[in-house]
């Protein structure tokens, strides 16, 4: 079962399951007399209610079956397609250790950066009066006046 007729198939049986609740609210409603052949039709179709939910769960168990089964054919492809290679041994050489001259490294420290966290801004780049003009900013577009 393909999703598309499952989703029909489900569709066609809630418009179904609609139809019999209005005509059971139709049957209690005060318009219509009591009588016990209104209480045999209202039963009726309250058994028709139980077995279109026990339809739909019946369609959706099929599909999942469907979904299972399509997933293990594509496990099945997949484990075909990859064939097993069985890694191939290589010898193992020793290399041969040449002396290397020991030299002194000097390596230049970068400058030290502020450390900001994630949604945070350095602020020492700015002048005092560029972050008010921000704040005002800010405060303007959320309606705050100063």
């Amino acid at each position: 079962m393909t999703q598309e007729e499952a989703i029909n198939a489900r569709e066609i049986l809630l418009a179904e399951q609609r139809k019999v609740r209005q005509a059971i609210k139709i049957l209690k409603s005060e318009s219509i007399i009591p009588c016990a052949g209104i209480s045999m039709a209202i039963g009726q179709y309250n058994r028709r209610l139980h077995e279109i939910d026990d339809e739909i769960r019946t369609i959706a168990d099929q599909y999942a079956l469907t979904l299972q089964d399509q997933e293990q054919a594509c496990e099945v492809e997949f484990q075909m397609a990859e064939p097993e290679q069985a890694e191939p041994t290589v010898p193992v050489e020793t290399a041969v250790t040449m002396p290397v001259e020991e030299s002194t490294v000097s390596v230049a420290e970068p400058d030290p950066q502020p450390q900001t966290s994630a949604g945070q801004v350095d602020l020492s780049q700015f002048s005092e009066k560029q972050i008010a003009d921000a704040l005002v900013q800010i405060a303007t577009l959320f309606g705050i006046k100063h």
